[in-house]
């Protein structure tokens, strides 16, 4: 099972379908593609609904849907990156992908500019200072 964190992944395949309620769904199987979790695999469900479809649709677009015709789908092809979050039902956690997004698009709202980050660096540089330095890529704490 993958851990909460982001992922780089393909799409290994897709399935449409409808939810119990007659919502049109799809279903995208991805796959990871790096890292020590590169193989495994983890579904995303997709909803067409007045208040889903959007964004339902945006991230079929992160995976490389074009045009305008789902039913013209083709091939999604380009890698992406996943965001998997536990999510409790009924008493038991699973792990859901949240957000399909392109890669290195996940960013801060509000990233610091570079006098922002000279100023951190100058007001932290005390504190830093008395911390253990890293030994052998062991913890420090």
């Amino acid at each position: 099972m993958l851990p909460d964190g982001n992922f780089l992944a393909t799409v290994a395949s897709t399935q449409w379908g409808k939810t119990k309620s007659g919502v049109e769904q799809i279903v995208i199987d991805f796959k990871i593609i790096e890292g020590i979790h590169e193989g495994e695999r983890i579904l995303w469900y997709g909803y067409f609904s007045a208040g889903a479809a959007e964004r339902t649709l945006k991230s079929l677009r992160a995976c490389g849907w074009r045009g305008s015709d789902l039913s013209r789908l083709g091939t999604l092809d380009l890698h992406v990156e996943i965001i998997v979050e536990g999510e409790e039902y009924m008493g038991k956690t699973r792990q859901k992908v949240k957000w399909i997004n392109q890669p290195g698009s996940t960013a801060l709202k509000n990233p610091l500019a570079d006098s922002e980050l000279k100023s951190l660096a100058e007001r932290m540089k005390a504190t830093a200072a008395l911390l253990p330095e890293a030994k052998d890529d062991a913890n420090p704490f």
